[in-house]
């Protein structure tokens, strides 16, 4: 009886970790400018490749 009840929770948390995102729904850019001697900028630029996704902003921001 354990075996049995082992096995059906094994599977059910098997279900639950497959219905993860398994492909990639955003595209990452990154670019370094150096702009001085030890000075460099760093950008990293995602870009949804569909429609379906979205992001919640955390704003209002202050100016400066």
């Amino acid at each position: 009886m354990k075996r049995v009840l082992g096995t059906i929770i094994t599977l059910l948390l098997s279900l639950s970790l497959y219905s993860q995102i398994t492909t990639q729904p955003i595209t990452w850019k990154s670019e370094i400018k150096n702009l001085d001697k030890n000075i460099y900028e760093i950008s990293v630029i995602g870009t949804f490749n569909n429609n379906e996704w979205h992001i919640y902003d955390l704003g209002p921001y202050s100016e400066g």
